[in-house]
């Protein structure tokens, strides 16, 4: 490929990145050569193309596509779980999709037939085991079936084919079986004795790993190694006089464009900045850009395996594709320390899952805080819910997951979704520092878990609906009635605050402000107290 070749599929590659849907399906059709341009196409990458475009719009694409990369469309979409054999009707609609994209001339039934023979007799002898019956009319020649079973008789009327009622539609699966003989009548009927003998699970076995090989040379690690790049980072002892008591164990990689440095706080950046893997892809030159795209290819692919991702739902990949390259931005900014260039080099000498380890080793450690800050607010009929109200709920449940994400960090934050800079880490420290400070708030005041838990249960309320706002109104509301401390009877948010609850809120919160530590505890509390205070005179 020439240079000039090789700059404008980058173009088009990045303009179909940044484009969706219909703007996709437009930009490969409309090209001078769409079959000369989708062919060029990894075959991820293409179809991640398709599954955003919708693959009904898809037939043409299809079509187009080489044999390499129908046969990944398959390896990717059809297999649903690791312990589960393909789904037929998956196969069938590939099928059909690359058959009708083609059209009904003699080239573009070429194409389809080449990549019919393209795929394993294996997959094909597993699709039709499991939609059809086979019959051998040498042996008998009137077999039994039902009066309105579709059947099928092979050209030299050897075999009868009865088709399962529930299984594929009988016109999509009789065509390709037409097909099949149209291109080699001899194989088909190899491959209807072997039906009648074969073992469903020896063909599971063989297609799966024909499968697995493939997906490995397309850069899918198989799920051991998917799940080293997921999982919790080891964490080992340092020697006598290292700073700290534990630090991340990667004993395979070592940062190899200079001393791993300590992150320091975050550094505010304009709004609008780029991430850091962007930011250091604009830095490298072509041959290192696509190495570094390789490598991230490979991150990408290791999280959606490690992650149990659904590869032939939209839904799941984008999300999950998106975190894993925030992650990869978090860790190069981890292990740069905030350095562009530096992070430039680590993209390219720096092993890619120590830059994925570094950002999940991170999330892990707020997954622990979670954790600790969620049991300390939990009341004790309680099995998950705490008195947390949003934005705290919401960081703590997305802390929760598999993977552990954040929430409620970013200004138009559209859900769980994973931290993509230290600046972003930095906002969820505080928050759950103001969560973190919650309980100790009610105690000052003289409701600690075991107090509220016996008024829950004296009111019958219940212990998953109780926010700690619910219950900082209804203390300041049996202040201001002279009675003792009781959720029955509670005001519900937004009615109408009586005389003196402004000034009486003011007391309570600044009284459990005022037993906090000084420092960054007090000023968590101080934040909190301006929260609660918000809510309950909004």
């Amino acid at each position: 490929m020439s240079a000039s070749d090789a700059l404008a599929l980058r173009q088009i590659r990045a303009a179909l990145l940044q484009s969706g849907g219909r703007q996709k399906l437009d930009l490969i059709l409309n090209a001078p050569n769409p079959r000369e341009l989708v062919q060029s196409l990894p075959a991820q990458e293409l179809y991640l193309a398709l599954l955003d475009i919708g693959l009904d719009d898809c037939a043409e694409i299809v079509a187009h596509a080489s044999n390499e990369q129908f046969k990944f469309f398959i390896d990717a979409s059809c297999w649903p779980r690791r312990d589960a054999p393909p789904d037929p009707r998956k196969i069938m609609r590939w099928l059909t999709l690359a058959r009708d994209g083609g059209g009904a001339t003699d080239h573009g039934m070429r194409r389809f037939h080449m990549k019919l023979a393209s795929l394993d007799t294996e997959l094909f002898s597993l699709l039709m085991r499991r939609e059809l019956k086979v019959h051998d009319l040498t042996e008998n020649e009137f077999p039994d079936y039902g009066d309105d079973v579709p059947t099928w008789t092979t050209p030299d009327r050897r075999y009868m084919i009865e088709f399962h009622e529930e299984g594929a539609p009988y016109a999509i699966l009789k065509r390709l079986l037409d097909d099949l003989v149209a291109q080699n009548a001899f194989h088909v009927s190899r491959m209807l004795e072997a039906l009648r003998w074969e073992l469903p699970s020896e063909l599971e076995e063989t297609a799966r790993r024909f499968r697995d090989g493939r997906l490995r040379d397309a850069g899918v690690p198989d799920l051991d190694e998917a799940l080293a790049f997921v999982a919790r980072p080891v964490r080992k002892k340092v020697k006598a006089g290292d700073t700290g008591t534990t630090a991340a164990a990667d004993t395979k990689s070592t940062p190899s464009a200079g001393p791993r440095q300590e992150p320091t706080s975050a550094i505010a950046l304009p709004f609008g900045t780029p991430p850091m893997l962007e930011r250091a892809m604009h830095r490298l030159d072509d041959s290192d850009r696509a190495h570094a795209e390789e490598a991230i290819v490979y991150a990408a692919n290791a999280a959606l395996v490690g992650w149990q991702v659904q590869l032939d739902d939209p839904n799941e990949l984008r999300p999950a594709l998106t975190n894993a390259r925030s992650l990869l931005s978090l860790g190069l900014e981890l292990l740069s320390n905030g350095d562009e260039s530096l992070a430039a080099q680590l993209l390219i000498n720096e092993p890619v899952r120590a830059i994925f380890q570094a950002a999940m080793g991170e999330l892990y450690r707020l997954q622990t805080r979670g954790r600790a800050v969620a049991q300390a607010s939990r009341l004790p009929q309680a099995t998950r819910a705490t008195l947390l109200g949003p934005p705290y709920a919401a960081l703590i449940d997305a802390l929760h997951g598999t993977p552990p994400l954040i929430d409620g960090v970013r200004m138009h934050s559209t859900g769980p979704h994973a931290p993509e800079s230290r600046a972003e880490l930095q906002r969820a420290e505080l928050l759950l520092d103001e969560a973190a400070t919650m309980p100790a708030l009610l105690a000052a005041n003289g409701l600690t878990m075991e107090k509220l838990g016996a008024a829950i249960e004296s009111a019958g309320v219940a212990a998953s609906a109780l926010r700690a706002s619910d219950v900082f109104r209804a203390l300041v509301i049996c202040d201001l009635r002279r009675a003792e401390f009781s959720l029955a009877d509670q005001q519900e948010n937004g009615s109408p605050s009586p005389d003196g609850f402004v000034q009486q809120l003011d007391v309570r919160l600044r009284q459990g402000t005022d037993s906090l530590q000084l420092g960054p505890e007090r000023v968590a509390g101080g934040r909190v107290a301006d929260h609660l205070r918000a809510m309950l005179l909004a």
